[in-house]
């Protein structure tokens, strides 16, 4: 690149064309900066509000989830296969759970998701939901405790 022009004109161009897509000016506003030895600009990111958010998430998941299947388990009890099937869903995703546990970039969110597993099982008196919880809260904590 030649050192004629303005620098600052053509990245502001190129951020203000219409016809190139998203993907284009992002390449080409990084190509731009190296020709011309500018730094690269990282987004700030806040760990303490990403560890928030995850909690927050996780915190709702397992509430709706737990609504959720509070409502099919009501409204299955009436027959008595449809009981058997619940509980077959039941236990395949606590299966699930104990197999998706141990993936590091989901430590935090399974243990929050575990914990209030167990206090809700507790809170409602049902030893296997709290069971399943301690399970998947275990694994979380030996995976930590391997990882670090």
């Amino acid at each position: 690149m030649n050192n004629k022009g303005n620098p600052a004109g053509l990245l502001k161009a190129v951020r203000k064309n219409p016809k190139m897509t998203t993907a284009t000016k992002r390449r080409a506003t990084a190509k731009l900066r190296r020709q011309l030895g500018l730094p690269r600009v990282r987004p700030h990111r806040d760990p303490t509000s990403d560890a928030f958010q995850t909690v927050q998430r996780a915190t709702i998941e397992t509430f709706l989830w737990f609504v959720g299947l509070s409502v099919v388990g009501i409204l299955a009890s009436f027959d008595r296969q449809a009981t058997a099937f619940f509980s077959l869903g039941q236990a395949l995703l606590l299966w699930k759970d104990i197999g998706d546990a141990d993936k590091s970039r989901r430590l935090l969110s399974n243990f929050v998701a575990a914990v209030l597993s167990g206090m809700i099982g507790w809170a409602t008196g049902d030893g296997w939901y709290t069971l399943g919880a301690v399970a998947v809260g275990l694994v979380v904590i030996m995976k930590f405790m391997e990882k670090h």
